[in-house]
């Protein structure tokens, strides 16, 4: 089944997932277009976390069959990650935004950003003078506040209210401006979700279609979202629902170690190749394979013309600069200038990069 997480739930997920810190990637797998398993080493402690865009994150026991060829993403990864290490992991303010905040020796800080609320994306961005600028994602995306396109500054969403941060005196006032009732509130304005808002009026014993708060009330609120943020992890499950911490509005039954281990339970509708482990039938039909191959290859053009789209977009962009370095070029050449010549002229140009000779071509940084 698809899974959502809500901001609460990535929060309470971040604690486990420090564990993270100080791992190396070792290998990368992407099981389609929006499926990751991450093997890392802590130590001598194997790690896989498990990403699945926009729905799920967590630490997996699964294991899984990849494509027969890496989808282009996956290598584009496998190149800048491997061998690097998680330097911290970190929710962004109470957002559905995960942050894994990475160390390269060759190329310096790089943060892999993970968007779960809809539509998603999993981006790799570098820091350059404070900015963080996007190497890729899965998707090219494009809003009215933000781009999250290679070569543009990454930019995270519109900041919301924050509970982690608010006193009672600010619940009372972000609760009159944003003109809801108590319930949508605090699931919508503040992020909790449905569930976590009846969970937090349940504890708090106020009515969930109040409009206004008294000072006393307002106080009780503040007093149980700290309380519910605080509490220590103990994972139960329902029919529909991993919940990270003991509910006072829902009944549950299954325990688990870790919410981790609860939402390793969880099955993806689009994980359709799980691999079982020492299964006797284990071969695919030659029919099967085809279809694997096919998609494989589809996800490999859109990710390539993706690819195309930002370096056209990249060269419209510098457009003036290209067409007088052309300009240049052409007027050297036609007054029979040879590459030496060429070569001492263009090292004034700080983006010049080398001329190849044998391949008649000549290179410049951007």
């Amino acid at each position: 089944m698809a899974y959502t997480l809500s901001a609460i739930d990535v929060f309470y997920l971040t604690k486990e997932l420090n564990v993270l810190e100080g791992a190396k990637f070792d290998k990368i797998q992407q099981i389609d277009r929006y499926l990751f398993i991450f093997k890392l080493f802590k130590g001598k402690e194997k790690l896989d976390l498990r990403i699945k865009v926009p729905e799920i994150v967590n630490l997996t026991k699964q294991k899984y069959e990849s494509p027969l060829k890496p989808l282009a993403f996956c290598s584009f990864l496998r190149k800048h990650l491997t061998n690097t290490r998680i330097k911290k992991v970190y929710q962004q303010g109470f957002e559905r935004i995960l942050v894994f905040e990475i160390d390269s020796a060759k190329e310096g800080d790089m943060y892999l950003i993970l968007e779960l609320f809809k539509p998603g994306n999993l981006i790799l961005c570098k820091k350059f003078d404070d900015k963080l600028i996007v190497l890729n994602a899965i998707e090219s995306q494009e809003f009215s506040s933000r781009k999250t396109q290679a070569r543009f500054e990454y930019e995270f969403p519109p900041k919301l209210c924050n509970p982690l941060e608010m006193n009672s005196t600010e619940l009372i006032e972000a609760l009159l401006k944003s003109q809801k009732i108590l319930g949508k509130f605090l699931a919508i304005d503040l992020g909790f979700g449905g569930v976590y808002a009846d969970e937090i009026i349940a504890r708090s014993s106020l009515d969930k279609n109040s409009t206004t708060l008294s000072n006393k009330q307002a106080e009780t609120l503040t007093s149980t979202i700290k309380n519910l943020l605080s509490e220590k992890i103990s994972c139960s499950s329902t029919d529909k629902m991993i919940l990270p911490v003991n509910m006072k509005s829902i009944s549950s039954n299954n325990k688990f170690n870790s919410f981790n281990e609860g939402l390793d339970t969880v099955i993806l509708e689009s994980t359709i190749i799980v691999k079982e482990e020492k299964e006797a039938s284990g071969k695919k039909s030659k029919v099967e394979r085809l279809v694997a191959i096919q998609q494989a290859r589809l996800c490999e053009l859109l990710d390539e013309a993706s690819e195309a789209q930002k370096s056209g977009e990249f060269i419209y962009e510098h457009y003036q600069e290209f067409s007088k370095l052309l300009s240049s070029l052409k007027e050297m050449r036609k007054k029979g200038k040879s590459y030496d010549e060429i070569e001492l002229a263009l090292k004034e140009n700080k983006k010049f990069s080398k001329i190849n000779k044998a391949k008649k071509t000549i290179e410049f940084e951007f």
